[in-house]
């Protein structure tokens, strides 16, 4: 014969877990790359990316005048990351590369690296700039967004070396830094 089950006792309600607070921002310098940063700004590139950009291709990009690579500097004087901008002569700029170490993600570290860039490219005569990024690299999608980016179109296999984490689709994206005035003309 089976015995009676015997009744439970309620289970409390649990409180919800309050989410983590966000991590302090990081009031980074933004400056202008130099030569001595080229060892620093190549350890991030090599953190950040499973194929990164060559120290070969860094050292021409210091010399080309149409690229300017701006480096976020901590107050403790730490290499926290960098963007790499090419000015077109057509007024418009071109984002070919931007990279934080995990450690300074989420902390306002990338947009501003992005608003330093976007206001340079301004005064350079550039009218709009615009980027690449993977359709699954959500944040910084956000970012790019918050910053008055749009998505122009999707490019079929923008990323196509590297393991499946690389490969892939991107957004070219696009902001334009024209004025109401500019446009007005």
């Amino acid at each position: 014969a089976l015995e009676p089950v015997p009744a439970l006792e309620p289970v409390p309600a649990l409180e919800p877990v309050p989410a983590p607070p966000a991590p302090a921002p990081t009031e980074c310098r933004i400056r202008r790359m130099a030569a001595e940063d080229l060892d620093p700004v190549i350890s991030v590139e090599n953190i950040c990316f499973m194929e990164p950009i060559s120290r070969d291709t860094f050292e021409a990009i210091l010399q080309e005048q149409s690229y300017i690579t701006y480096v976020a500097e901590t107050p403790a004087g730490r290499s926290a990351g960098y963007l790499t901008l090419e000015l077109r002569g057509d007024s418009q700029g071109y984002v070919m590369s931007l990279a934080v170490l995990p450690v300074f993600r989420c902390r306002g570290v990338a947009r501003q690296l992005l608003q330093h860039a976007l206001q340079k490219a301004f005064q350079d005569g550039a009218k709009t700039v615009k980027l690449h990024v993977h359709t699954q690299n959500v944040g910084a999608i956000r970012l790019y967004r918050r910053c008055g980016f749009e998505i122009l179109c999707e490019a079929s296999d923008f990323y196509g070396s590297g393991d499946d984490l690389q490969r892939g689709n991107a957004y070219l994206m696009g902001c334009s830094l024209a004025t109401p005035q500019d446009e007005a003309k």
